[in-house]
This record gives C-alpha cells, sequence and structure tokens, in this order.
C-alpha cells in the first residue's frame, strides 16, 4: 500500500498542487483555489416516461436546482453531480429499458443549455423476472460560464428505448456539489 503526504499548508489555504491531478479534463482547475462549494441533495422521486426530456424534480412541481455566484469572470466552476438513476423495462416481458440524462446549466436569468448527456444508459433483466438495476450518473463537468451572475444547474431525464420509465430518487438519493476554482 502506497503512502501519500498530506500538504498541511496547501491543505489550509485551497491550493492545488498541479501535480496532484493526473487527468487533463480537470488540468485547469489544478492551479487554483477553492474559492466556494455549493451542496444539494435530492431524494425526491421524478419518473419520467417520454422521450422528451423532464425536469427532475425536488419536490411536488418544483425542478430541482443548484446555483452558484461566481466570485470573478475568470473563475470555473467544477462540477460533481451523483444522479441515481433506474430505467425500468415494460412490463410486456421486454428484458431491456433504456434510459437518457443531461445536465443544464443556465446564467441569470437567461435560458437553459445543455452541457452533458449520458443516453443509452439501461437497466437489463436477464430472466424476465421484473428485476431492474439502477446506477448513479457521476460525470463530473468543468464549466467557465465567465460571469459574476449566478449560474444554475439542474438535471432532466427521458426515456430512449423500450423503457417505460426512467425513475430519479427509487433507489437512493441524488446530490450535486458545485465547486468555484478560482486562480
Amino acid at each position: 500500500m502506497a503512502l501519500s503526504k498530506v500538504d498541511a499548508v496547501n491543505f489550509l489555504t485551497g491550493t492545488i498542487p498541479s501535480g496532484n491531478i493526473a487527468t487533463s479534463s480537470l488540468a485547469a482547475a489544478a492551479t487554483g483555489k477553492f474559492l466556494q462549494i455549493v451542496n444539494s441533495n435530492n431524494e425526491y422521486d421524478t419518473t419520467a416516461s417520454s422521450t422528451s426530456y423532464t425536469d427532475v424534480l425536488s419536490g411536488s412541481g418544483t425542478t430541482w436546482e443548484t446555483a452558484i455566484t461566481p466570485s470573478a469572470t475568470s473563475s470555473t466552476i467544477l462540477v460533481l453531480p451523483s444522479l441515481c438513476a433506474q430505467p425500468n423495462a415494460p412490463a410486456s416481458g421486454h428484458q431491456e429499458g433504456r434510459g437518457k440524462l443531461q445536465l443544464m446549466a443556465k446564467t441569470g436569468a437567461g435560458a437553459y443549455a445543455s452541457l452533458n448527456q449520458i443516453i443509452y444508459a439501461g437497466a437489463y433483466d436477464y430472466g424476465a423476472s421484473g428485476i431492474v438495476f439502477g446506477w448513479h450518473w457521476t460525470a463530473p463537468y468543468l464549466h467557465s460560464p465567465s460571469t459574476t451572475s449566478a449560474v444554475t444547474f439542474k438535471f432532466q431525464a427521458a426515456i430512449e428505448s423500450n423503457a417505460d420509465s426512467v425513475v430519479i430518487n427509487n433507489l437512493g438519493f441524488s446530490r450535486i456539489q458545485l465547486i468555484e476554482v478560482g486562480s
């Protein structure tokens, strides 16, 4: 088992040493500091049963939205989602159901735009017994909004093929963490 060294000075200041991040998708965040962190959890079940996207809700009729206001236009937002989804196969005996999810963002009072999608995420019932499997969508995303206005994020879900529904939070709960990274 390898031992790791904890850099107490950088740990306390929030500085991320650039040598500690290996993936290029997070390389831009490696040279900055965490300026603020916003967390949001959601346990409310949302069922999507159309090929058109449906907002994931946090309560009856309330879209689950999480906002962060960057302190500088040069800041980036590291989005760490964990969306609990369960695509269900139809009761007609088909053994496969596929769903799709997307992460969306808007700046200020603007319109939402899709940032990241996952499609053809499926549940398979090999024995046609009605048992399906859920999964967590954990797709980190680095967003550069170039603004000091509030940036609001939300999720949407839909069926892709052969599913009768995609249920969010039926098998657990979802969360999103937004981290403002500045220089």
